[in-house]
């Protein structure tokens, strides 16, 4: 079997980025929490502030990333990046303020329709098709199911656990104090690791094993 060097050196690379981030990004957040105004926590996480904004384009880019499996790959590959690229552009659209939207058009119909619930509903209607999506698919469910269980799928649960803790931390308050901030943060991490996810999937395609219509047992 040759070696691929240029595979090795991306993945390092990589995990440079990812473990900057990981560390960087803490230490910069909680000197904003710490030392700097007590406003300064809230407008980080306020509507359409900087860490919204990079949950933004974090979602974006896994998006990016899971359709490029999708476009390359075969098999359970395609089928699982084209799943997860609905998904994440699901959740990209969750991140859009739309009633700031309105607000910066000034389309009044715009912020009613924010307001009124049009958030939730575009969330289920890009949610639903990737069922419809997954059954048209069914003949590549062992193979979905072998897929998920190797361990190199952690990023994308732990993704998942985030943004599930995220919700729940939504609107709370624990002894009085906001956690909007820590809900931010905590989304934002979220998003980094579905990043991961998606990279680590998008590698995939060129592995002959998982990249193709069939998985061998």
């Amino acid at each position: 079997m040759t070696s691929r060097p240029h595979a090795g050196f991306s993945s390092r690379i990589l995990n440079l980025v990812i473990g900057s981030l990981l560390v960087l990004a803490p230490g910069l957040f909680f000197a904003f929490e710490y030392f700097g105004s007590e406003n300064r926590p809230r407008s980080l996480a306020a509507e359409w502030g900087i860490m919204e904004l990079i949950q933004q384009a974090l979602a974006g880019l896994a998006a990016v990333l899971f359709f490029q499996s999708w476009r390359r790959g075969a098999g359970a590959v395609r089928v699982a990046g084209g799943a997860l690229a609905m998904l994440a552009a699901a959740a990209f659209v969750r991140e859009i303020e739309i009633k700031r939207v309105g607000v910066w058009l000034e389309w009044d119909w715009l912020v009613w329709l924010g307001k009124n619930g049009l958030q939730e509903i575009l969330l289920v209607v890009m949610t639903l098709p990737i069922f419809i999506y997954l059954y048209v698919n069914r003949s590549q469910f062992l193979n979905l199911v072998r897929l998920a269980l190797r361990w190199q799928a952690w990023a994308l649960y732990l993704s998942g656990f985030l943004l599930l803790t995220s919700v729940y931390l939504d609107g709370r308050s624990i002894n009085g104090k906001s956690m909007v901030f820590w809900e931010e943060l905590i989304e934002n991490y979220a998003f980094v690791f579905m990043v991961l996810a998606a990279w680590r999937h998008l590698r995939l395609v060129d592995d002959p094993e998982w990249n193709a219509g069939t998985i061998a047992t």
